[in-house]
């Protein structure tokens, strides 16, 4: 790979990674943090954009994000059924 297309490369997953920050700064205060039920279109809105960002994500050193926000709806049962 020559530089150029490497550094082509790398500006794309900057991007997408700048992209997912963003989207997680926007739908953290949507995971709660107690008992919780329902879902929020806001939120699952977010959770197709983080999915959609995932396949432009290179791996790192072998490694990549592959999982999905939380499913808040998971997130607010278990605080219940603990």
């Amino acid at each position: 790979m020559d530089l150029d297309r490497a550094l082509a490369t790398f500006d794309k997953v900057a991007v997408n990674l700048e992209k997912l920050a963003k989207i997680w700064e926007r739908a953290r205060p949507y995971v709660p943090n107690g008992p919780h039920l329902g879902s929020i279109p806001e939120y699952t809105t977010l959770a197709r954009n983080w999915d959609d960002l995932l396949p432009g994500l290179l791996p790192i050193e072998g490694w990549r994000i592959t999982e999905g926000l939380p499913d808040i709806d998971a997130l607010g049962q278990a605080f219940i059924d603990y």
